[in-house]
């Protein structure tokens, strides 16, 4: 049937009016052919089909609304909602941060208790933090290099023998060592190392994921990252059967508890078991339930071990030492890799301080766990995109991306590594940061999150000379062309100078875009690429600014083009060297997340500069459309080379209202000092501004009211002030809000 590739994409409720429309068409067939006594020529045998209990097509509908009562069982079930600020309700339970932050906690002391207990057996038993500082912690970043195509066979090939030897536990004299107490506390240990995974890895995480993870042998899936020294799983969500790898980075803390369960836990159970162990099941993976499951995991153990033998070849020996050797998570109590039944056991117990009834099962948890990150884990900007990832990092396909995971084989994180990747490294960390996850971190209370990723300023100079001025200059205005008065400083601290933010007082008719059209030519000189933006407070000033800004030269577009295809936009798609926009471009979603992740998503590209004209908009129209503005604050201006802010008709006053606005508090002052807690105020008006700025927005019917109204408002300036001097602007409504 043609119906078959399409309704696999409906939704619940669509596919349900689907098989409800069907239902209908046939009881209505079979009821037309009863009452006309089933006389509908070239259809006698019509209803056979709904008769007849062995027709496809019956059996079909019966199957269909039996996985729809399924289906609706579920979705009634595990039918979540939002409870501010950092909570959802499921199944009538509620799962908040503290909920995770506890179960956390209380597998890290579980853990630092099972310690003390090994303590009994071993001497030289150091605790997790020393254990990191010795060693995960230590050495040259270049130590922990290593190609991801082509990796070291072993985790610890990263150390010497001789800084592991020196961390081994040894154990206690005239001490009898009890195997299987050994045994069950190191496998407690790996089970709380689980849930700090599954909490830490964003997503959530899914068991089978967790079972296959290995620091040794082929298709070895555990990597050190040479900057944090957080440990990285590479991994692919079982349930496709595809190899979408993610990159999923654990946070600090979760990084120092793994390793140590890897490098002294795991020690302390090979000594315990001895060199001669040969109970390991087979079957590893015994205890997974579904097919999909089972597939891949027994396609990737046969991938993962022997080198090409069959395992079945080994003796149990041998066999029980490769495993033992390879996988992170091997339970030596059942003899098999860890199972399911044991890690769920811990959420009958966790959090602690939580009753039984109102602790959620494992697959409460994960529809709650992809609400939470849905609805408040945000980065910067939040777009389509970002969306996306969150899916994928939670184990489902998403609607858009690459098939397969784009990660640089040498490094892990390359120059040239997709912004998918760099998205799901972005909602890592803000997920983490949102539980409060790591050493020394405050975990936030109250409202949503939004996760500022740690974007780092690159230095940028133009290394040019007041020469490069006046060649832009002359190209802009001819051979005879001189600066105005006062012109050429601010051309010079746009240019040369190190500051970064220049607010700029010009009457019209003064110049005043050419106080930043001769810098952007000057500066599409350099060999550096670099990408500026100019706002205008209206649509209507928009397509002169362009053309201003084309007619020298300069590769000019529109800010909203950039962003036709969707708000990820790639470094090779910034053509333009300026992109001109309106104050609502300013404030939308798109641009804020494009400056805030500007150089964690462009390698090879600076921030140039951002210029506001009419700046004092962003004051006097708050009241008018202060809803386009609410996200300006939120910009890190700081990111850019420049920011210059320009106004014609505010003082110096006037300007510190929208100066405070976009984040920049420190006070203002027109003598050139050489002070950082003030900032430098052109002021290039000879004449006496505009005192005062009132803007009135109201709509009326008819001029001739409005002429009254205007009258009016007139007549009490003149008898506040004789010497007032009244500007009017009066503009059909449209262009107003436009």
């Amino acid at each position: 049937m043609v119906l078959w590739p399409i309704l696999t994409y409906y939704t619940l409720n669509t596919y349900r009016q689907l098989v409800d429309s069907i239902r209908a068409l046939s009881t209505y067939s079979v009821l037309y052919r009863y009452l006309n006594n089933g006389v509908i020529p070239g259809d006698s045998k019509a209803d056979e089909i709904f008769f007849n209990h062995v027709s496809e097509s019956w059996n079909w509908t019966k199957t269909m609304y039996q996985r729809l009562t399924t289906a609706y069982m579920d979705y009634n079930k595990f039918n979540v909602k939002v409870c501010q600020p950092d909570a959802v309700l499921i199944s009538g339970k509620r799962f908040s941060r503290t909920y995770i932050q506890e179960f956390y906690t209380n597998m890290t002391a579980r853990f630092d208790g099972n310690i003390d207990k090994l303590k009994h057996y071993f001497l030289k038993l150091w605790s997790v933090k020393h254990i990191a500082d010795t060693l995960l912690n230590s050495g040259a970043n270049s130590n922990f290099c290593e190609s991801r195509a082509a990796p070291k066979d072993s985790l610890f090939l990263l150390f010497t023998e001789k800084q592991l030897s020196l961390q081994m536990p040894q154990t206690v004299p005239e001490v009898t060592l009890d195997t299987d107490v050994v045994t069950q506390i190191v496998s407690d240990m790996g089970v709380c190392v689980m849930w700090m995974i599954y909490f830490s890895a964003t997503g959530p995480y899914r068991f089978p994921d967790m079972v296959i993870l290995k620091y040794a042998g082929n298709n070895r899936n555990l990597f050190i990252d040479p900057e944090t020294r957080c440990l990285e799983i590479i991994t692919s969500y079982s349930k496709t059967r595809r190899e979408e790898y993610l990159c999923k980075t654990l946070d600090k803390q979760t990084s120092d508890y793994l390793f140590y369960y890897i490098f002294v836990a795991r020690a302390v159970l090979k000594h315990s078991m001895g060199e001669n162990y040969d109970g390991m099941n087979k079957d590893l993976f015994q205890d997974t339930n579904t097919v999909a499951e089972q597939y891949l995991l027994r396609n990737y153990l046969s991938r993962s071990v022997g080198n090409g033998e069959s395992e079945e070849d080994w003796d149990p020996v041998r066999y029980s030492k490769i495993v033992l050797n390879s996988f992170v998570f091997v339970d030596c109590v059942s003899h098999s890799l860890m199972n399911y039944s044991k890690f769920a056991a811990f959420m009958k117990l966790y959090p602690a301080s939580i009753s039984g009834t109102s602790r959620l099962s494992f697959r409460e948890m994960r529809h709650g766990m992809i609400k939470l990150v849905r609805e408040y884990v945000k980065v910067e900007g939040e777009s389509f995109e970002v969306m996306n990832m969150k899916e994928r990092l939670a184990g489902h396909s998403a609607a858009t991306g690459q098939s397969v995971y784009a990660n640089d084989v040498e490094t892990g994180t390359g120059s040239d590594a997709s912004l998918e990747e760099k998205y799901a490294s972005l909602i890592n960390s803000a997920w983490q940061n949102w539980l409060g996850l790591g050493y020394g971190k405050e975990r936030e209370e109250g409202g949503s999150a939004v996760a500022r990723n740690a974007c780092v300023k690159k230095y940028f100079s133009t290394n040019g000379s007041i020469k490069d001025l006046f060649v832009a200059g002359k190209k802009l205005y001819g051979k005879e062309f001189r600066f105005r008065e006062g012109q050429f400083d601010v051309a010079v601290e746009i240019y040369l100078s190190g500051t970064q933010i220049i607010p700029i007082q010009a009457l019209p008719g003064f110049g005043k875009t050419a106080l930043f059209q001769i810098p952007l030519v000057a500066l599409s000189y350099g060999e550096q690429k670099t990408v500026s933006f100019v706002f205008v407070p209206y649509v209507c000033l928009l397509s002169n600014m362009k053309l201003r800004l084309s007619s020298c030269g300069i590769n000019c577009g529109i800010l909203k083009d950039l962003f036709v295809n969707g708000p990820a936009v790639e470094e090779k798609n910034l053509f333009c060297d300026v992109y001109v926009g309106t104050f609502n471009d300013l404030g939308s979603e798109n641009f804020v997340r494009l400056v805030n992740n500007w150089y964690n998503i462009y390698q090879d590209c600076i921030l140039g500069m951002i210029v506001i004209d009419e700046f004092h908009n962003l004051e006097t129209e708050q009241s008018y459309r202060g809803q386009s503005f609410r996200l300006i604050p939120e910009i890190n201006f700081n990111l850019a080379w420049k920011v210059v802010v320009m106004t014609g008709t505010a003082g110096e006053k006037g300007m510190v209202k929208p100066m405070k606005f976009i984040g920049y508090d420190k006070e203002m002052c027109t003598s050139m000092v050489s002070n950082k807690n003030r900032i430098l105020y052109f002021d290039l008006v000879n004449q006496i501004p505009l005192k005062n700025i009132v803007k009135k927005f109201q709509a009326f019917e008819r001029s001739t009211v409005a002429e009254t109204e205007v009258e009016k408002l007139v007549d009490r300036f003149m008898e506040y002030d004789t010497k007032s001097k009244v500007i009017i602007v009066c503009k059909e409504k449209v262009t107003v809000e436009k």
